[in-house]
């Protein structure tokens, strides 16, 4: 078993124990958990973006959980911080077309934490809170696989182009969506429901047991092509009061499919990205439903 604690502790020694930010740090094929970042690329900290787009603060230093923005270094809106740094040691998972997938959260810098939060939770979470002391449940409630913001979480693919391994692309091809999980709709509502974090309010943090992510496994469409691919997974978090917080991350996946041909056309990033987009700096509202932003659709 990947020692995850020690892998965490070295990343993130300069983070605080406990905070809103988060990352996906692990995959499941067919239920199946992996180590964390075995098959997925990591995320260099700390590491200096362009600016602070919340102050114009030139050469702003981040950590492993702080999130992404659209006007971050091309690579780090793609995957992730640093993210080719780490792309020769991240290994590449068999996948068949048709195959269920998931990701886990982690949420926790606490370097005394061990593997029974990675190996050892319920309901067949790839993350928990096993071991937290008092002082944090009583703080944050007990939930596993937590995603504290508000804001759609969706998958993409692209294409490893023709010559290249996959450890050498950066991601800068054409992207499709696979599957997104974004807002509950019924009729008269009046406050956005976002599935990922089970919030019911505009801004609010969930909290107690709504604060308890949702499984959000989605399948390798069974027409996808044979070959190798990036898989990026984000939660884009609509703040309302300054750019949206980005959450990038890549897995390395082989598709083994029946299928011949290529993707259909997809969007880039960053360039999918618009700051004048609704809902790139403010959530919606239920009477906004539905809207698109950043190339995801709700």
């Amino acid at each position: 078993m990947a020692r995850f604690s020690f892998l965490l502790a070295t990343l993130v020694a300069t983070n605080p124990l406990v905070q809103a930010h988060f990352r996906f740090v692990r995959i499941a094929r067919n239920g199946v958990w992996q180590a964390p970042f075995r098959f997925m690329r990591n995320t260099t900290s700390p590491y200096t973006e362009p600016l602070d787009p919340n102050s114009d603060d030139p050469n702003y230093t981040r950590t492993f959980f702080d999130p992404s923005y659209y006007t971050d270094h091309p690579n780090s809106v793609r995957c992730g911080r640093g993210n080719m740094e780490h792309a020769a040691e991240t290994q590449s998972m068999w996948i068949k077309a048709g195959d269920t997938l998931e990701f886990a959260t982690a949420a926790y810098t606490d370097p005394a934490f061990g593997d029974a939060r990675v190996w050892e939770c319920g309901d067949r979470r790839g993350f928990c809170t096993f071991g937290l002391n008092v002082s944090e449940i009583d703080r944050y409630g007990t939930f596993p696989m937590s995603i504290a913001h508000s804001g759609p979480v969706s998958t993409y693919l692209s294409a490893v182009p023709s010559g290249q391994e996959i450890e050498q692309y950066d991601g800068s091809g054409e992207w499709i969506k696979l599957h997104t999980t974004g807002v509950q709709i019924w009729k008269n509502m009046t406050n956005v429901h976002w599935l990922p974090n089970n919030n019911t309010g505009r801004y609010a943090y969930a909290s107690g047991i709504n604060r308890i992510a949702p499984r959000m496994p989605f399948k390798i469409p069974e027409q996808t092509p044979t070959g190798s691919y990036l898989l990026r997974i984000d939660l884009l978090y609509t703040t309302g009061w300054y750019p949206a917080q980005l959450y990038p991350t890549c897995a390395h996946i082989l598709v083994e499919g029946a299928a011949e041909g290529a993707l259909p056309k997809g969007v880039k990033f960053p360039e999918v990205y618009d700051p004048k987009m609704p809902g790139e700096d403010d959530p919606p509202f239920a009477s906004s439903l539905p809207f698109c932003c950043s190339g995801v659709c709700i």
